[in-house]
């Protein structure tokens, strides 16, 4: 598309009297004589003669059509345009629908609840270092259930580290791990998100090094952007898989359990994949997600409908506030998200990178300050 050029004078302002120049639409007065150093001083004390009235500051820029807006009566075009375009603002119906499937409510204060909020963010944390001493008491992998789910969908995690219970495909960037609480009878499914790999590290820039999960990195960003879009990443298909796939190994009586309870986590892409995942499920299943790369319209227009309108009862999301990946929802215009969606304060000071990638810590500090200030009152 070419350059539209608008002619337009140039002026250039020194005086009040360009000034009255450019408010009455005349040329500019002719440039002062050369004189010595202090000709700018003199002229900022000259006195000008006004042959008319001075034109109000600022009306030289203005439209007259719109002087209504000013404090004068608007005409009937200006107030049809005004009232227009207040309208074009309102929600439509089909922006309406949309926003139906998700829900801001207030955090958590009770101690139960508190208890399992950290569980559920040490679990999402676990895909990113995998170690089992960090597992909350009564969870440990399921290297069995994973190799089967790894042999039934054909992924080949070679060379993972720390891989129990592991699935990682590095072409696409899914990774997952398979977790098992026999007290409780839960079986978890947990997605690690942006540069969770087959490689472990405490802190995205010792896992997005070349020579770590650089490669797979650069993929799951590649993914992050076509979810944006509302185009369906093969990791997010893979995730659907995966979980149904895992409710399929868990009906026989060999791998859990009798009424063992299958649900899945999630960490910022891999928060995206847990909810996808979860209401992709013929069988939907309880999602818990933090600091969630939120569902676009076109990815929330692939789920069966009846699942979408459980996703307030079935999908729960926790971000400290500041995180910059689940404040995308609302800012973008076609992501709405699914779900119910809680906010909280998290540790004060800390650079957006923490308050993302060390979700765990901040949620745990939330859940010490509200115990802290239960006891107090």
């Amino acid at each position: 598309m070419s350059r539209i050029e608008t002619s337009r004078p140039q002026f250039h302002i020194e005086t009040p009297g360009d000034l009255r120049c450019l408010a009455s639409q005349e040329g500019p007065p002719p440039p002062s004589r050369p004189g010595g150093r202090l000709d700018g001083l003199r002229q900022a004390t000259e006195t000008f003669s006004t042959p008319g009235p001075v034109a109000r500051r600022g009306a030289f820029r203005r439209d007259p059509a719109k002087a209504g807006r000013v404090g004068g009566a608007s005409t009937p075009a200006s107030a049809a345009a005004n009232t227009a375009r207040l309208a074009s603002l309102r929600p439509q119906p089909q922006q309406q629908a949309l926003n139906a499937h998700y829900e801001k409510r207030a955090m958590p204060t009770d101690s139960q609840s508190l208890e399992d909020l950290q569980c559920n963010a040490a679990l999402a944390r676990f895909p990113y270092e995998r170690e089992q001493g960090e597992l909350p008491a009564g969870w440990a992998t399921r290297e069995d259930l994973a190799q089967a789910l790894r042999q039934t969908l054909g992924f080949q995690s070679t060379r993972v580290e720390n891989p129990a219970g592991s699935v990682v495909d590095r072409a696409t960037g899914l990774t997952a791990v398979v977790l098992h609480n026999p007290q409780t009878r839960e079986v978890v499914l947990s997605f690690g998100g942006t540069t969770a790999g087959k490689k472990t590290g405490e802190t995205v820039g010792e896992r997005f090094k070349p020579g770590q999960n650089f490669s797979s990195t650069m993929t799951q960003w590649g993914a992050n952007l076509k979810a944006g879009r509302g185009v369906l990443p093969e990791s997010y298909r893979q995730a659907g898989e995966l979980l149904q796939a895992l409710q399929a190994q868990l009906r026989l009586p060999s791998s859990a359990p009798e009424g063992c309870t299958v649900r899945v986590v999630g960490h910022s892409k891999g928060g995206g994949e847990a909810i996808f995942a979860g209401l992709m499920s013929p069988d939907p299943v309880r999602v818990t997600a933090f600091c969630p790369s939120h569902l676009s319209d076109g990815l929330v227009k692939l789920l069966p409908p009846e699942n979408l309108k459980k996703a307030k009862d079935l999908v729960e999301s926790f971000s400290p506030r500041g995180d910059i990946v689940s404040g995308l929802r609302g800012l973008l215009p076609n992501v709405h998200g699914v779900g119910v969606g809680h906010h909280f304060d998290g540790i004060p000071g800390k650079r957006w990178i923490h308050v993302h990638d060390r979700f765990d810590e901040h949620v745990k500090h939330y859940c010490g300050e509200t115990e802290a200030s239960r006891k107090r009152a």
